[in-house]
């Protein structure tokens, strides 16, 4: 009997394969499906894995220096700042060449003014009623409080959470 953890070892093994070189054995159609069932399995095993242990929890062994782990999570974060700063102002604003970035900010900007957010956009050429949802347009709320530019909030809050948890 094959245990668990070799089934989920060699089905994820499986299922990047599928990822990687799925178009090449299977058809652009059939694709999709494959990894779709090897997702459903590794989840199903996976789950079966652990569906009624207990949760091992040792508290003895916290932390000793937390401030140690948030400053290495605060400088990994930030060493790449540099080169995708220069990155973000050698490409044009994204706003010229995309909405995407005008609606979200535009949908922050009226919630946290208390305005509804889903009202009728207008951009030069076409009007757009903005459908992305509060998990992608309430971060930006932030924005209005540290100054920042879009790009940079994902990064920003992926940084507060990493140094909260150390």
């Amino acid at each position: 009997m094959v245990s668990y953890k070799t089934k989920i070892t060699l089905l994820l093994l499986l299922h990047i394969f599928i990822c990687v070189n799925g178009q090449v054995i299977f058809t652009n159609r059939a694709n999709p499906f494959a990894i779709l069932i090897s997702s459903l399995l590794l989840s199903i095993w996976f789950l079966q894995y652990f569906w009624g242990k207990p949760i091992e929890t040792d508290v003895t062994d916290k932390n000793k220096r937390p401030w140690l782990y948030a400053m290495f999570a605060g400088l990994v974060m930030f060493s790449p700042y540099e080169e995708l700063r220069k990155a973000i102002i050698k490409f044009k604003p994204p706003g010229n060449w995309s909405d995407v970035i005008p609606q979200v900010e535009a949908q922050s900007h009226w919630f946290w003014n208390g305005e509804t957010p889903y009202q009728l956009l207008h951009f030069e050429k076409y009007s757009a009623f903005p459908v992305y949802m509060p998990i992608h347009w309430l971060p930006l709320g932030v924005k209005e409080l540290v100054d920042l530019q879009s790009q940079w909030i994902g990064g920003f809050i992926l940084l507060v959470f990493i140094m909260l948890g150390a």
